[in-house]
């Protein structure tokens, strides 16, 4: 009789196993389940509030029902200057991000560009977070939330020669970087504040593209860090930009396109149920 019920034991493991729903197969670590049966999941930044992030890039996510995170700079003249419609985008459904007060980094060789006062090398810790308090601060009175996401300015992870990484906690679910890969914990799931980026310079929309489909396959959280969009900043052409949206908007059904604190948020989520 016991032999019995292994070998029925046995063949209705495998039965499971073959559809895909074995218990093994849905607990697996590090595997997210993605809203409506997507398989992955990309947002969509632009850094240091430009210019060409309201006249470029903003109708060109709106035409296509696209959600953007903009990682604004608060103190910048693109900002203070066009106040108002900064604040309007986030009706829209678009995010504004915390990208600081004075975007500071970290001088040094190969980085005469940074100001001396603002070089993350001589802030302190308690600086750099003063300034990022005050920037969420600044950025809840535009658009009434209390929940921010971060990319580090120019990739840096220090101020003073701390860590700033621990830091960012209070003030920020999720940071982004400027490095492509994003590191995982020990169950597989990503490290919601050193979240990888795709920020090559110059790209063709076949390379970036190429990324989302790299992201797709692995089933992962994957970001697009572009700077101007058909200006002087590091840019990207304005097709090549064209050409990756129209291709996520065709896989809308297998790709979760929305803002870095949404996906993040729901990360956050699936790292507190495990």
């Amino acid at each position: 009789m016991k032999k019995t019920l292994a070998i029925c034991a046995a063949l209705a493991m495998a039965a499971l196993g073959a559809l895909g729903c074995s218990e093994a197969e849905d607990e697996a670590p590090g595997k997210i389940t993605w809203p409506d049966g997507r398989k992955a999941a990309i947002a969509l930044t632009y850094d240091d509030a430009l210019d060409t992030h309201l006249d470029v890039a903003l109708p060109a996510l709106d035409a296509r029902a696209l959600k953007g995170t903009f990682f604004v700079t608060v103190g910048s003249y693109p900002f203070t200057a066009r106040f108002e419609e900064w604040r309007a985008l986030t009706g829209a459904g678009h995010e504004l991000a915390n990208h600081t007060l004075f975007h500071p980094c970290t001088g040094g060789p190969g980085r005469d560009w940074v100001m001396a006062d603002r070089d993350l090398a001589t802030y302190t810790a308690g600086r750099f977070v003063d300034e990022l308090a005050l920037t969420n601060r600044i950025l809840e009175a535009l658009d009434g939330e209390s929940v921010r996401t971060y990319a580090y300015t120019c990739g840096d992870t220090e101020a003073g020669g701390e860590s700033i990484i621990e830091a960012l906690a209070p003030y920020a679910i999720a940071a982004r970087t400027v490095r492509q890969e994003t590191p995982v914990d020990g169950n597989g799931l990503p490290d919601t504040y050193l979240i990888g980026t795709y920020a090559e310079g110059d790209p063709t929309g076949a390379q970036l593209i190429a990324y989302a489909e790299r992201i797709l396959a692995e089933g992962t959280v994957g970001t697009y860090l572009f700077h101007d969009i058909e200006g002087e900043h590091l840019s990207v052409t304005a097709q090549a930009h064209g050409e990756l949206l129209d291709w996520l908007v065709d896989h809308e059904d297998e790709i979760w396109v929305t803002t870095f604190r949404e996906i993040m948020e729901h990360v956050r989520a699936h790292e507190a149920a495990e």
